[in-house]
C-alpha cells in the first residue's frame, strides 16, 4: 500500500480523459488533486467564501460534462481547469455577484476565519494559499502584475494593456509565460 499522497503527484492528460469516458475514479482523483488550487485562486478573485464553494462545485462539473473537450495542445490539465476557474470568477466578478469593497471583503475575512472549524482542510488550503502568493513573488514583477491584474483583478488583456500602456500580445506573452513558470513551481510542489 502506497503511502504517497496522490494530489502531490501532477495531474495527467489520461486521467481527464478517462473523465471524458465517464470514470468516476478518474473523476474522484482529480478533484482531490485540484479541489483546493481552484478554491484558493476562486478565493483570491472573488474574496467570498460562499461564491468560492460555488465556483469549485461549478468548475468540477464542467469538468465532468466538459473533460472530452480537453486538448492537450493548449496546455495540461491543470492549466485548463484553472483558466476554467479564472473565467467563471471573472464573469461573477461581471455580473456583480460580489461585493469589492474593503469592508466586505474584512466581513468575509472574518467570516472565514470564524468558520474554519474543520482543521485539515483549512489548514490545506491556507498552505495552498501560501504556496501561490510565495510562487506569484518569485516571478518577475511584469509577469506578476500582468497574473495579479488577470486573474485577481478580473480585467480582461485588452483593459490591462490600456491600464498599462503595452500591446495585447506583450500582456498575454507575460501572462503566459507567468503561468508556465507558476505551473511548474506549483506542480513541483502541490
Amino acid at each position: 500500500m502506497s503511502t504517497s499522497n496522490p494530489s502531490h503527484q501532477p495531474l495527467e492528460a489520461e486521467q481527464i480523459l478517462a473523465v471524458a469516458n465517464g470514470d468516476r475514479l478518474a473523476f474522484s482523483d482529480v478533484y482531490d488533486r485540484c479541489a483546493n488550487p481552484v478554491f484558493a485562486l476562486a478565493m483570491a478573485m472573488l474574496r467570498n467564501k460562499t461564491e468560492a464553494e460555488d465556483l469549485l462545485q461549478e468548475v468540477m462539473v464542467k469538468v465532468w460534462t466538459k473533460a472530452s473537450s480537453y486538448n492537450a495542445k493548449n496546455g495540461s490539465p491543470l492549466t485548463w481547469i484553472m483558466a476554467m476557474t479564472r473565467n467563471g470568477a471573472i464573469d461573477r466578478i461581471r455580473k456583480g455577484k460580489r461585493g469589492p469593497t474593503i469592508e466586505n471583503s474584512l466581513m468575509e475575512e472574518e467570516n472565514l476565519k470564524s468558520e474554519q472549524n474543520d482543521g485539515l482542510q483549512s489548514l490545506q488550503m491556507n498552505e495552498t494559499r501560501h504556496l501561490v502568493r510565495r510562487s506569484l513573488l518569485q516571478l518577475p514583477s511584469e509577469q506578476r502584475q500582468a497574473l495579479e491584474l488577470a486573474y485577481f483583478s478580473g480585467l480582461t488583456h485588452s483593459e490591462i494593456a490600456v491600464n498599462l500602456n503595452i500591446p495585447v500580445g506583450t500582456i498575454k506573452a507575460r501572462i503566459r509565460r507567468g503561468m508556465q513558470k507558476l505551473h511548474g513551481e506549483l506542480q513541483s510542489i502541490l
